[in-house]
């Protein structure tokens, strides 16, 4: 079973315009520039792009009820995006594994994401690791109920992201199989056991050619 991240991933998240998530650049500096300035906070929203809500605002340190008070605006915000997968999507799909997309950020946004995408359909399960839950379970929390649901052992599975520090870090604790999607400017990092740079490459090391 693969067991797929969606932002950097399955599609950049640059590729989203500006415009359509103006409004969350908006409450984020609101929140934030009265208290870090225009050039911090100008940092602070760059990070928002590549790493998830909760790791920038523990990053910069950003006060628990700045945090609550910009998660409770987003959360009831809604989206429409027109984005697209990486070109080399298509050999993901050609590969003959069970998917599942395990995604972290607001639920509305990622729904959003998906949505513009097109992707739904070529999932058996999505789950939204939605870091303003109050009980929120983690990437690890999905993966262990994925393995449970599914009754499979972490040795058949194939995590897939980019990122070292969320999917990619769970899925080694749990034995699993670790693949990180490299981008332009990133380097390989320990815990993935194997790294790529587009889907084309995950015949050889899934099916062995």
């Amino acid at each position: 079973m693969l067991l797929l991240d969606l932002d950097d991933t399955i599609f950049p998240t640059r590729s989203i315009p500006p415009q359509r998530v103006q409004r969350i650049i908006d409450v984020c500096e609101a929140a934030l520039r009265p208290r870090f300035g225009p050039a911090q906070t100008a940092t602070i929203i760059a990070k928002l792009w590549h790493r998830p809500f909760d790791v920038v605002m523990q990053h910069f340190a950003i006060p628990p009820t700045t945090q609550a008070a910009i998660a409770q605006r987003i959360r009831h915000l809604s989206f429409t995006l027109e984005i697209q997968p990486f070109p080399d999507y298509p050999q993901l799909l050609d590969l003959p594994f069970r998917r599942v997309l395990v995604t972290t950020g607001f639920t509305k946004l990622q729904e959003a994401k998906i949505e513009g995408l097109g992707i739904a359909a070529d999932f058996e399960a999505i789950y939204i690791d939605d870091p303003t839950e109050a009980e929120r379970r983690h990437k690890i929390g999905w993966f262990q109920s994925i393995l449970a649901h599914y009754q499979i052992s972490p040795a058949t599975c194939w995590v897939i992201g980019d990122n070292p520090d969320s999917e990619l870090r769970a899925g080694k604790a749990l034995g699993m199989n670790t693949i990180q999607r490299l981008g332009p400017e990133t380097q390989a990092a320990p815990l993935a056991d194997y790294s790529i740079r587009s889907f084309v490459d995950l015949k050889t090391i899934l099916l062995g050619g």
